[in-house]
């Protein structure tokens, strides 16, 4: 057998130029696989070896050639040996690690499955060096020679070590990018589902709450024709039972109205129409909604906004806003307690409050509230239920009005509620 004597050996000029090359072939924008094969071109060509492989340990012990890269007078290795069981995975990393290389010979090799490996990459001669350890995975580099053999000097080793790192280096970077790109499209696909299960209760929620609209709507309005004659009835329980229906009804029409406006919300269909209006006019219209049901529990509704005073916003979705408000301060307000409606005018905005003297908020609930995704279960006077939802809607739709909301409680002597709103545009 021939000692290898080519003329291709790593002078310091080769060096420089292999360096080149290499940081030209892995810092390409070209595909990741091509890189690095045109790096190991570059590399087998300027140092004289015959191949040149990148080969992974799995998991399970077996080897896999991740990157080849031979001379055009050598065969490539067969595909039947791109991937074999025959690599105990710890003694060879332990050997690399203390000998940080292993020269792997035909005759002369203690390690009978290193003897084997060389067998089956048909070759001579191989020279292994540590690449890079990640996730319980080992990888090396081998330069083979197929044909004759070549005493690597130490000075060889260390370039051939050095050009390793280089390459090593841009393996961790690809795999990690990849890790990353896999958990990233892992959560897209993740937040996709999640985002399309909303969008499909969202969905429900808007037929649900159009759906049973228009009944309970009738339902409404042949409770409010019964109201107004309500002084014909003279048996005491069949007036009480109306008046329950009656509250029933009331609450559940509210309920379906928050409900069609958060689907709606939810799924970014709130259209904003602002135009100038009279806060007074929209407050009566909408106070005197509650006259009949604050008349139920007794409850004394004031209405203090007797001055015109000319907004800017949504008139709509302040009235679903006012509406909110006064049916919850209603709803947990004791018997004979009372509800003001303040207006206040200030240098920017307009200041409305609506104060109850009920049963106020706990501390630990006043926490929750106006939060999204926190919905609480709390219970009026009359063991009406109530969930934050329409609060929530509260909360975003003065927003969206370029205002401000906000409230104060305490608990066992009521809550106080305050939105603020700018002032009509005026026109030129």
């Amino acid at each position: 057998m021939q000692t290898y004597t080519d003329n291709k050996t790593l002078s310091p000029e080769t060096v420089s130029k292999l360096l080149l090359h290499l940081n030209i072939s892995l810092s390409s924008h070209n595909d990741f696989s091509e890189n690095i094969t045109q790096a190991l071109k570059t590399i087998g060509e300027l140092s004289g070896h015959d191949k040149i492989h990148i080969i992974e340990i799995l998991q399970d012990m077996t080897f896999k050639v991740q990157y080849e890269w031979h001379n055009q007078n050598i065969e490539s290795t067969p595909h039947k040996s791109k991937q074999s069981k025959i690599i105990h995975h710890t003694p060879l990393e332990q050997q690399l690690h203390q000998q940080n290389y292993i020269i792997v010979r035909q005759e002369g090799n203690t390690n009978a499955e290193l003897q084997t490996l060389l067998q089956e990459q048909h070759c001579v001669q191989m020279l292994l060096l540590p690449l890079f350890e990640s996730d319980s995975q080992f990888s090396f580099i081998a330069f083979q020679q197929c044909k004759k053999t070549h005493e690597w000097q130490k000075e060889e080793i260390q370039i051939l070590t050095n050009i390793s790192s280089a390459i090593a280096k841009q393996l961790n970077n690809y795999q990690l990018v990849n890790r990353l790109s896999s958990r990233i499209d892992k959560l897209k696909k993740k937040n996709e589902m999640q985002q399309y299960a909303l969008e499909a209760r969202n969905r429900l929620y808007a037929v649900i709450a159009h759906d049973l609209r228009a009944p309970i709507g009738t339902l409404k309005m042949i409770n409010s024709s019964i109201e107004n004659q309500k002084d014909k009835i003279k048996n005491s329980a069949i007036l009480k039972l109306f008046t329950m229906l009656y509250e029933t009804t009331e609450e559940a029409f509210n309920l379906l109205e928050n409900l069609l406006q958060w689907s709606q919300h939810q799924n970014g269909k709130t259209n904003i129409n602002a135009s100038n209006f009279n806060i007074k006019e929209i407050v009566r219209e909408v106070s005197l909604l509650f006259n009949t049901i604050a008349k139920t529990k007794t409850i004394s509704l004031n209405n203090h906004v007797d001055k015109d005073c000319f907004c800017y916003a949504d008139k709509d979705l302040i009235k679903t806003v006012l509406r909110n408000l006064l049916s919850n301060a209603v709803k947990f307000t004791f018997l004979k307690g009372q509800i003001d409606i303040s207006l206040s005018q200030l240098p920017t905005h307009v200041l409305v409050s609506i104060k109850d003297n009920g049963q106020g908020i706990s501390k630990e609930i006043q926490k929750k509230l106006l939060k999204s995704n926190e919905y609480v279960t709390t219970y009026g006077t009359h063991n009406e239920k109530g969930n934050g939802l329409g609060l929530e809607l509260c909360h975003d739709f003065i927003n969206m009005s370029n205002g401000k909301f906000w409230f104060t409680s305490e608990e066992g002597k009521g809550s106080t509620f305050f939105f603020t709103l700018p002032y009509s545009h005026t026109e030129n």
